[in-house]
């Protein structure tokens, strides 16, 4: 199993709407996807290799979702000149899923001791 990388773009341009923002540029969008999944570099700084991670179980499949999904908020927000706390939240039960798909192709599963993303504290 491995990320659908052009769901996981249309992902962050779907977070980027959601936040009222302009989407990354595509070569933007795939080098914030390079430093965080693999082993990219973003302005000097080495990449995160989260999918390495998650490929030895070391972190889980929300986690994954939610590293890509917080750097690729603050990446929209700063390429945008905004704040990401003063701008919409994107972590909307949509875009969630979205990722989800992009990264695992099916909706992520709930680990034992996980907390539930907000949408579902309230269902």
């Amino acid at each position: 199993m491995y990320p659908n990388i052009e769901l996981v773009k249309n992902s962050i341009e779907k977070m980027a709407n959601e936040m009222g923002c302009e989407p990354l540029p595509e070569e933007k969008a795939e080098l914030l996807i390079e430093h965080v999944l693999y082993d990219g570099i973003w302005k000097g700084v080495e990449g995160k290799d989260g999918w390495r991670s998650f490929e030895a179980m070391l972190i889980t499949e929300r986690e994954i979702r939610n590293l890509l999904m917080q750097h690729s908020r603050t990446k929209i927000a700063k390429f945008n000149g905004k704040c990401e706390f003063d701008l919409a939240c994107p972590f909307t039960k949509t875009v969630c899923q979205s990722f989800e798909i992009a990264l695992l192709g099916r909706l992520a599963k709930l680990s034992g001791d996980e907390n539930l993303d907000y949408w579902e504290e309230t269902a």
